[in-house]
């Protein structure tokens, strides 16, 4: 595992040399990092061809971006000019076709972009400028990532989920737990806590010990199968077909939602249609 340390906002869109960390630190010692789990895991041959996990992503740290960037401005979608709006959320159409689906609580339509693609920093006479441009998006991970309990794309600590190389991924910010599986292409709507698939996310009791927890996260990288279904913490996307996420952030948040992927646009963005059907009590990390 590898580390790095700089600032913030650099870390948001550069790549550099890292040194070795680890996901789970006793109190003293945690980074305010993010961790995304990559590696080789141990998939179904179906799945891993369309996985393409990149070597180089194991646990790779991110430090979570500071509430305001030097010259003060804060980062929110609310800032976003009229075209940035329109490459970061779904469409019309969509709103209007999901139209009832979306009058159940704790439910939502998102647009989740290629990390990396419409981020966008410019270095010049020493100082750090973000720029404005309608095609790129001034926030942290830039429209990449998405948090289902604050309802929004920001980067931070309640950051659920996170598109990148094709993959779907969770479990990503440190003291986190993220756990995915694929139920296939049956209707959102008929999805409970008691599905099947889903059942094993609904019972799962999250570890509480730092070297449990430690453990699971990397049992979730790797993925293992629990009766028919593969579960893991990074999934292919897969347009047409329902997911389940069990998101542990500890002493944050910790809940399961369902989503499907309505479909995948050319420019690699995908289109989700979400909810939430169980909250959990939320846990804390022992030493």
């Amino acid at each position: 595992m590898q580390h790095f340390s700089l600032c913030a906002i650099s870390l948001l869109l550069c790549s550099f040399p890292l040194v070795k960390t680890s996901f789970l630190t006793p109190a003293s010692m945690r980074p305010s990092s993010l961790y995304q789990p990559g590696g080789e895991p141990n998939m179904n041959q179906d799945i891993k061809s369309k996985a393409e996990v990149i070597r180089d992503d194991v646990y790779r740290p991110l430090h979570l971006p500071r509430s305001k960037t030097p010259t003060g401005e804060d980062y929110s979608e609310r800032k976003l000019t009229r075209a940035q709006k329109k490459l970061l959320y779904p469409t019309p159409e969509d709103l209007v076709r999901y139209k009832e689906f979306l009058r159940q609580p704790s439910s939502g339509l998102i647009r989740l972009l290629p990390r990396g693609k419409y981020e966008n920093f410019i270095v010049g006479s020493g100082d750090h400028t973000r720029t404005r441009q309608d095609n790129y998006l001034p926030i942290p991970g830039g429209g990449a990532f998405y948090s289902f309990t604050q309802r929004s794309h920001v980067l931070g600590q309640r950051s659920d989920i996170l598109l990148k190389h094709g993959l779907l991924r969770s479990g990503f910010v440190g003291e986190a737990l993220g756990l995915m599986v694929m139920l296939g292409d049956i209707p959102l709507d008929s999805v409970a806590v008691n599905s099947p698939g889903v059942d094993y996310l609904a019972t799962f009791v999250p570890p509480t010990s730092l070297k449990d927890a430690d453990d699971q996260h990397k049992r979730n990288s790797e993925g293992f199968n629990a009766g028919r279904y593969l579960y893991m913490s990074a999934l292919p996307v897969k347009p047409d077909t329902t997911y389940a996420l069990r998101s542990v952030a500890y002493e944050i948040d910790d809940i399961l939602i369902v989503f499907r992927v309505i479909r995948q646009d050319d420019d690699g963005s995908v289109v989700l249609l979400w909810k939430r059907i169980q909250k959990f009590q939320v846990r804390k990390l022992k030493e």
